[in-house]
């Protein structure tokens, strides 16, 4: 299912795409049937013409035009009613056909009816879209015309216009005939199902991965699976904000369209720095962003994965000139899940969020603030310098840690 699957086709994510898919389905069968029709009137136009069956000449005087007049309508994209002339000139074709020429109460078996079959198959197939009491008036009529010729309901006393050895070849073609049409229609019709199958297919997989774009994948799976809100409680992981040093004035020098592409690039690098060492993105909020490591699902090295999430951040700063971070780190237990019914998003709850995001809020330009819970987890693996205590509302006094670099090992 490569790109090329969708160059005719759009895919199908809603119910207006399904039914303009159904309509475009419609035509192909629609129009396959006429030539198929056509492919069937024609030799007996000529038979009729050659032999001067009057009669027969009059029903493909009527035959022939409705079936040009159902290749038109599907040129114009007009499915339903094309499939309206289709179904009720073949009926009325078939019908005449099987009393003109092969009669009814003259002993013999008649074949030519026996279209009724396909054309009841073929209402079934191209009538999806139509009104229940629709389908079954159209498969009704066709039961009813077949019978009336099987049963020889009609009065009309005649021997036919054929001989018993052409009726033995009328049979033998006519069966044959079905056989390929029935084949060909499925075919037809199978293959575009299968198609619309594909593009359901594809359509899926994007939503998919836009669900896991916007979910950690067992998150995704979770509320696939339960349908429902849920929160878990973790007891061991760190967390991180990075917040632009003077967004306010950054955002005034610059007009709206720079400012959302200046965010979208510089989101978009932390996301793959993220996704490198396999930290999840919990959200943007304005010019925050937000990450944790260590859930939803649990890893020794959550701290770790963090300060150096958070040292690569402060490296990819030199391609966004004029651009300052400050981010924060701490370490602990928190609450997650996905809460609401509109929206879902995967979020995080607990003192150890709100720390973190002091970290980053009380930190400076440029620096790497850490509690000394994730401190501690990371000790020997790098370099800290202590900012002593400071003082948060609520919390009292914390001790705080800049983060310099990696530990240098001699």
């Amino acid at each position: 299912m490569a790109g090329g699957a969708t160059d005719d086709f759009e895919l199908i994510y809603s119910d207006v795409e399904f039914d303009r898919h159904q309509a475009r389905r419609k035509l192909i069968v629609v129009r396959v049937c006429a030539l198929l029709a056509l492919a069937v009137i024609l030799p007996w136009t000529i038979f009729a013409m050659v032999h001067g069956y009057t009669a027969l000449l009059a029903l493909q005087a009527f035959a022939m035009p409705s079936v040009i007049l159902v290749l038109v309508l599907c040129h114009r994209a007009r499915a339903n009613a094309a499939a309206h002339v289709l179904g009720i000139g073949m009926m009325v074709f078939v019908t005449g056909v099987a009393v003109i020429v092969e009669g009814v109460v003259d002993g013999y078996d008649n074949y030519v009816h026996r279209w009724l079959m396909v054309i009841a198959m073929v209402v079934l197939m191209i009538m999806q879209g139509e009104r229940r009491q629709v389908r079954i008036a159209y498969v009704a009529a066709c039961a009813l015309l077949y019978a009336g010729v099987e049963l020889k309901w009609f009065e009309l006393a005649s021997q036919g216009i054929l001989s018993p050895e052409s009726r033995a070849a009328d049979a033998h073609f006519t069966m044959l005939a079905i056989f390929a049409a029935v084949v060909m229609i499925t075919i037809v019709f199978v293959a575009d199902i299968s198609k619309a199958e594909q593009l359901l297919a594809m359509a899926n997989n994007r939503l998919e991965m836009l669900i896991e774009n916007m979910l950690p994948r067992p998150i995704a799976e979770r509320l696939r699976r339960e349908g429902r809100s849920f929160a878990d409680g973790i007891a061991e992981c760190s967390v991180l904000f990075a917040d632009i040093v003077n967004f306010t004035l950054l955002a005034k020098s610059l007009k709206p369209k720079d400012l959302v592409q200046l965010l979208n690039r510089l989101f978009a690098r932390f996301d793959d720095l993220a996704e490198s060492l396999g930290v999840e993105k919990i959200k943007t909020i304005g010019d925050a962003y937000m990450a944790a490591a260590g859930l939803p699902e649990p890893r020794p090295d959550h701290a770790e994965a963090l300060v150096r999430l958070a040292l690569a951040m402060s490296a990819a700063m030199k391609e966004f000139p004029g651009v300052t971070l400050r981010i924060g780190i701490n370490s602990g237990s928190v609450v997650a899940g996905v809460i609401g019914k509109k929206r879902f998003i995967y979020d995080l709850w607990g003192d150890t969020v709100n720390m973190a995001e002091r970290m980053e809020s009380y930190g400076l330009p440029g620096a790497i603030q850490v509690t000394r819970s994730t401190r501690d987890l990371v000790a020997g693996k790098f370099e800290f310098v202590s900012r002593g205590e400071l003082e948060f509302k609520g919390k009292g006094w914390v001790e705080t840690f800049l983060v310099v670099g990696e530990q240098n090992v001699t």
